[in-house]
């Protein structure tokens, strides 16, 4: 007498199972490389912006935010390690800004942001003279490994990469 097959073995089952978690698996995780480089390629528009809004502030006012203070100007935006934004702002850099620029940029990864110094220490590499700013972005935001590293007191820095402002 032959016996009807009424269905799948439970090693049947297990191995397609395990086939679909497998390829579920490879489909996450390029998901999330294509997220990671998407935020990477939309704040280097947004430093993009920032750094257009940082010339055309100098156009109408023939100075950067704060070239006539007389202290260390800055400004930073980074993410820490539980993926906080930490601003300061302590002269108002984004207030002289928003006339430019509706929102200053957002750093993607935990520990990334940037910088915009006034120093008489920090230059970009390649820069014969130390610029009146520079702008650095933590070497761990994707997107910019194009642009040179810093330099501060005649050492080079691979903590950042740096945009001169002339």
């Amino acid at each position: 007498m032959k016996l009807k097959s009424r269905g799948f073995t439970l090693i049947e089952l297990l191995v397609v199972v395990a086939i679909i978690s497998l390829l579920s698996s490879m489909v996450l995780a390029s998901v999330k490389d294509a997220r990671t480089k998407a935020q990477g390629k939309a704040f280097r528009a947004e430093v993009s912006q920032l750094i257009n809004a940082l010339e055309l502030y100098k156009s109408d006012n023939r100075v950067y935010p704060g070239e006539t203070s007389v202290t260390i100007y800055y400004y930073y935006n980074f993410k820490d390690g539980v993926g906080d934004n930490v601003i300061s702002d302590p002269n108002n850099f984004y207030s002289q800004l928003q006339p430019y620029i509706k929102e200053l940029p957002e750093p993607t990864q935990s520990g990334g942001g940037f910088y915009y110094f006034r120093s008489s220490t920090i230059r970009c590499a390649g820069d014969a003279v130390i610029p009146p700013y520079v702008l650095l972005i933590t070497s761990n935001e994707p997107g910019f490994s194009d642009l040179p590293y810093s330099i501060t007191n005649g050492v080079l820095s691979t903590n950042f990469r740096c945009f001169s402002l002339k």
